[in-house]
Parts: structure tokens; C-alpha cells; sequence
């Protein structure tokens, strides 16, 4: 019987049968599935299946499961009974880089149920699958204008999940001695914060967090579309110096600068296509006899104000 995450034991049961018609003797015993248990040649010959039917998978997706990401001086603890109950290294990785992707955040948050691996990653080269071990649902960070009351209830919520997939992994935000803390000044509840977070976390199907979802899209700024950009080196240090120079975040000033460049694009627009019916009533218009415009006719009976003398 499996009784740990990721088989690293299992749960030996043991029953003994008797006299017809009496209750069987059990027992259990706790085993570590380690070196010392040699591997099937049968079972192994599944496992390497399966796994090469994955990777093969995430090949397919654009992953590259041997590509190294980083290298670490320290393990990273990935265990439930860890992430689940406080923060860690390993979660402090997680909300660094949600932070850069995001740009310009006050705090960031995510559900510490979505770190999967149980388990201790050892220091050394940190791959690509080790990231898919880590987090394999995916998604995407969303970054949203949240109120500071509104903020502060999602932070008491999430240390209240202690325990559990709902306890909040954060970054910028601390308990203080009379309420939580965002650089280091209590919350203001009627301030907004920008605050980046997991999309899991809008779905409303995390523990006692079903109402964050509703209150993020009520808010006119909430932003909950995600954009995937890939850039070289050179791009983004250019970006991120623009973004410093015109005070905004970077996530901001790529938004801003994109749209308005899209939207100057849209205005030099030369050719249009449209439908036939579209195309006879632009053409009808100038055919069209002059018709009385009572509301023109009274504008240009007035006389203007700088026409007093």
C-alpha cells in the first residue's frame, strides 16, 4: 500500500487467517522504499516507460526537460509538511521570480498547495523538470490593484490555512504586532495595493479564499488577461531602464507602450475590409439628399462669444 507522496514508502500490511469464521490477525509496518530494496526488472521496465512517455510529453509543449535553470549552493525543501507551514528557500524562489515576471509589486502571494514535489530538491544544478516537479499545474501570475482591506483579509485567511494547500506563501507582506504589515506600514484599508498572485488563487476553489475572485473582478483595474512574452537579455535590460526612467513598473510600461502603439497602428489604417452591404451603404452616403439638422441650424444662429463687440 502506498503511504507517502512520490513512493518514497510504503505501508507493508500483513494479515493472517485462521480458523474458518474467525477475524484475521494485522499488522502493519512503515518501509522506506530506498537502495535497499532492489528494483523489478518488470516494474522497472514500466516506470522507464512512463517516463520517457512524459518527458516526450513535455518536449511537445516546448519544455526542455534537461535544460538547466539555475544552480543552488542549498537543498530546497519542497515538503508538504514544510511549504504548507511556513515559508522556506525553496517558496522564497517561487515569489522572488513571481515578482520579476510581474514587475512592480507591492506583495505576492500564492497557494503553497501548488508546490507538489514532497520532497527535498539537494543543492546542484536545478533543471527544467525539477521546475515541472515542483509546480506542474502551470498557470500564470495575474496582477491585480487590490484594496488594503480586502488585502488584509486574504493575508489572515491564508496564515488561518496553516496546514493545509490554502496556507499563502507571501512576499512583501509580514505580521506585525497589531495587524499586518506592506513595507513595513500597517495596511491601510482604504489604500490599494498592487498585488501579483497565482491565477489558481481567482478561481475560487481554494480553502475559504471563494470570495477573492468576485472581489478582484469588481475592481475596474483588475487585470486578469496574461500575456506571455519571451525577450533576449538585451530587450529586457532596455525595458526594465525605460521602465525606471518613466517611474513605472515594467509590467505597466510595457502595457502602456504597447497599447499605444497598437492604437496608433489602428489610426494609420489604410485599407479596411468589409462587407459587401457595409461597402453600398459608405458608398449611399454621399448620394444622400441634404436633410434639416435643427440641432446645427440653432449652433450656428448663435452668436459667438467672442463675437460680443
Amino acid at each position: 500500500m502506498k503511504a507517502d507522496a512520490n513512493g518514497r514508502s510504503i505501508a507493508v500490511v500483513t494479515m493472517s487467517f485462521g480458523a474458518p469464521g474467525t477475524r484475521p490477525t494485522v499488522s502493519t509496518r512503515w518501509q522506506l522504499v530506498d537502495e535497499r530494496i532492489p528494483p523489478g526488472p518488470d516494474v522497472a521496465n514500466v516506470a522507464r516507460r512512463w517516463t520517457e512517455a512524459g518527458l516526450a510529453g513535455f518536449r511537445s509543449q516546448g519544455f526542455d526537460p534537461t535544460a538547466l535553470v539555475a544552480t543552488t549552493t542549498e537543498p530546497l525543501d519542497g515538503r508538504e509538511a514544510t511549504v504548507r507551514n511556513r515559508p522556506g528557500r525553496l517558496t522564497d524562489l517561487i515569489t522572488e521570480a513571481m515578482a520579476r515576471v510581474a514587475g512592480g509589486s507591492d506583495v505576492v502571494l500564492f497557494n503553497s498547495g501548488s508546490v507538489r514535489i514532497d520532497d527535498v530538491l539537494p543543492a546542484g544544478p536545478i533543471t527544467e523538470y525539477d521546475v515541472i516537479r515542483v509546480l506542474p499545474f502551470g498557470g500564470s501570475v495575474v496582477s491585480v490593484l487590490m484594496q488594503g482591506e480586502l488585502l488584509a483579509r486574504v493575508l489572515e485567511t491564508g496564515e488561518n490555512n496553516q496546514g493545509l494547500g490554502g496556507y499563502l506563501q507571501t512576499r512583501g507582506a509580514q505580521r506585525g504586532a497589531d495587524g499586518w504589515l506592506v513595507g513595513r506600514k500597517p495596511i491601510d484599508a482604504q489604500s490599494r495595493y498592487r498585488v501579483a498572485l497565482a491565477d489558481f488563487l481567482l478561481t475560487g476553489r481554494e480553502v475559504d479564499l471563494g470570495y477573492l475572485g468576485p472581489a478582484v473582478a469588481s475592481s475596474p483595474s483588475a487585470r486578469s488577461a496574461s500575456l506571455g512574452l519571451r525577450a533576449t537579455p538585451e530587450q529586457e535590460a532596455v525595458l526594465r531602464r525605460a521602465a525606471e526612467v518613466a517611474h513605472k513598473s515594467l509590467t505597466d510600461f510595457i502595457l502602456d507602450s504597447a497599447c499605444l502603439a497598437a492604437e496608433q497602428t489602428l489610426l494609420d489604417q489604410r485599407l479596411f475590409m468589409v462587407s459587401g452591404s457595409q461597402y453600398r451603404a459608405l458608398m449611399d452616403l454621399p448620394d444622400r439628399s441634404e436633410q434639416t439638422n435643427a440641432g446645427l441650424e440653432d449652433l450656428f444662429s448663435r452668436k459667438a462669444p467672442w463675437d460680443s463687440r
